[in-house]
């Protein structure tokens, strides 16, 4: 089983549910990722046991403001070739607040766990990154962001 947890400036863990219906459209807009980081998020907490982990997220901006409910995918593969798997690793809802259109930035992203059946440890690794606001409307047409990073050793 894999473990996540969001990022949203600080780390806030575990899936959340809301009133507010996915689906929600505050306008038109597409939300644009200004930027991907990768970083090494040093130990954390997967099913009670502490993994390594690297963090994986984007700057996102949504002129209408429907980043209030979000979907990130991300893929990961070990091959340096711009490439990718056609279905992501991972996808994952999550809730930021109450406030219907009121979300306007954020950094949004996942912490992935380091080895085992996960993100292969000490490797350099290549991630992509799409975030679909609550109207449904995907970063970069919804095809991946690319980012290189280092994994930390298990």
């Amino acid at each position: 089983m894999r473990g996540w947890c969001c990022v949203v400036g600080l780390a806030a863990c575990g899936p959340t549910t809301s009133s507010i219906d996915e689906g929600t459209s505050c306008g038109d807009a597409a939300p644009v990722m200004e930027s991907i980081q990768i970083t090494d998020a040093g130990m954390r907490s997967f099913g009670g046991v502490d993994r390594p982990t690297v963090q994986v997220s984007g700057l996102v901006t949504d002129a209408d403001g429907d980043l209030h409910i979000h979907t990130v995918k991300v893929w990961y593969d070990d091959r340096e070739d711009g490439e990718l798997s056609e279905e992501p690793e991972l996808v994952q809802r999550f809730d930021l607040s109450d406030s219907v259109c009121g979300v306007e930035s954020a950094t949004l992203g996942i912490l992935l766990p380091v080895g085992g059946s996960d993100v292969p440890p000490g490797t350099d690794v290549e991630f992509g990154l799409v975030i679909v606001d609550a109207a449904g409307h995907a970063t970069n047409g919804g095809e991946p962001v690319f980012g290189l990073g280092r994994t930390p050793e298990e």
